[in-house]
């Protein structure tokens, strides 16, 4: 048996495994003997087909049975014995002949031998949060009172932030061609060219006005056109917002005002802090990247990105989102440079747990499937089969506990310089 590995890249290996004749050849024929006593082959009796016949009409499976059967296992053990693959290897190229043997490339790849430094005492920049809780809960109530607007009808004159009800028709002024009517709600804006136009408007009133469409307007036949649009003004209605007072808050199963304010005061407080926490978090891995630049599998890389695209998709498709080809394109490539942070931040918090001597018991699997089911609102036993049904093993469960448990402890340790938020514009 000769055997060869070769380096492709900092990842990627090469494996090469060539079998003598005097390996193969009793099992080919076994193969082959096998196969001739199944078939049915014109002119012969059942199991009584020559060789070379046989061969003539079953070598190719005969060596591809010999292949799966024989060489294959040496090949995993042999791959096993001098490298680490993160995945299967992946036959690239085969042959078999009863003068050289039979012989076979594969690829795989695995994590090199690598280290990393600069974990301990680490110094990151954070920027300062700019909203204040005070901020938030007015910006909530704020939201909340816009939602529960009403629209009175008005008799007078639209305003600015009035609305105002109107049918449009457009008409082509080269073609003279009269698009069907449409029905609009126009919020009056005095900064807007189209929504300044209804200031001043009045129920039943009619004007025109030009607009010029782009030639990248997704509507062709208004496309690179100036077109008339006549206007006429269904009605005009007021909004109303409701007071902030007592009765508006219990409207929220509050007692009074103050106790809606000082609860959502308390959320936003929440809110902030692990929104704070997220950014830490995030500026940690992204200086422990930037100290250890290792080199990543590519078929973990891919395996990440097909969960993070399909995650994403299933998302937005929730939301009633539909992307273009075009759009696909200009995602895509964003979230496999995700993909390959997530890999990268994976691999050098596990290293930095191994180099720590940090480890997972019993306990921390059960804590870990307790929480998911909590944040899930299932089941521990529907965590468990759901993380089976996912591929996801104990074993890499408790990686991911490790890689928590490494993060945890640069976070405790890490040296944090607030900044604001334009002086890191300024520095940029």
């Amino acid at each position: 048996m000769e055997t060869r590995l070769e380096k492709i890249t900092e990842t990627k290996r090469k494996f090469f495994v060539q079998l003598a004749p005097e390996e193969v050849l009793q099992d080919y024929n076994r193969i082959l003997k096998a196969f001739a006593s199944n078939a049915k082959v014109p002119g012969f009796r059942k199991g009584k087909v020559p060789l070379e016949i046989a061969e003539r009409l079953f070598g190719e499976k005969a060596a591809r049975r010999l292949l799966e059967e024989k060489l294959i296992p040496i090949l995993k053990e042999e791959i096993e014995k001098r490298a680490k693959p993160v995945r299967s290897p992946i036959i690239t190229n085969w042959d078999f002949s009863k003068e050289e043997g039979l012989k076979v490339e594969a690829e795989f790849e695995e994590v090199p031998e690598y280290d990393v430094e600069g974990y301990e005492g680490l110094e990151i920049e954070v920027e300062k949060e700019e909203i204040t809780p005070e901020q938030m809960v007015e910006n909530t109530l704020k939201e909340l009172q816009e939602q529960n607007t009403v629209l009175e009808r008005k008799n007078g004159e639209a305003e600015e932030g009035d609305h105002v009800f109107a049918v449009i028709q457009m008409i082509d002024p080269e073609t003279k061609k009269r698009f069907p009517q449409e029905k609009y709600m126009i919020k009056v804006n005095g900064k807007d060219e189209i929504a300044s136009l209804f200031l001043g408007k009045k129920k039943g009133e009619v004007f025109t006005f030009k607009r010029k469409y782009p030639q990248d307007h997704p509507r062709k036949k208004l496309a690179g056109k100036e077109i008339i649009h006549e206007v006429k003004v269904i009605e005009v209605r007021r909004p109303r917002r409701p007071e902030l007072n007592d009765h508006f808050a219990r409207k929220f199963r509050y007692g009074s005002l103050e106790e809606m304010k000082n609860k959502l005061r308390e959320r936003a407080e929440e809110q902030l802090l692990r929104s704070r926490e997220e950014k830490i978090k995030g500026k940690i891995l992204e200086a422990l990247r930037e100290k250890n630049p290792i080199p990543v599998p590519e078929v973990l890389v891919e395996e990440e990105f097909r969960n993070l695209a399909t995650s994403t998709l299933m998302d937005l498709s929730a939301r009633g989102t539909r992307i273009s080809e075009e759009e696909w394109l200009s995602l895509s490539p964003r979230i496999r440079e995700e993909a390959e942070r997530r890999v990268r931040d994976r691999f050098i918090l596990l290293k930095i747990a191994e180099k720590l001597g940090l480890e997972v018991d019993k306990k921390d699997v059960r804590e870990r499937i307790k929480k998911m089911a909590e944040e899930r609102g299932t089941t521990q036993k529907e965590v468990r089969e759901t993380l089976k049904k996912q591929g996801i093993t104990d074993d890499e469960l408790r990686k991911d506990i490790l890689v928590d448990k490494a993060l945890s402890h640069v976070r405790e340790h890490v040296i944090i310089k607030e900044v604001e938020g334009n002086e890191r514009k300024e520095e940029k």
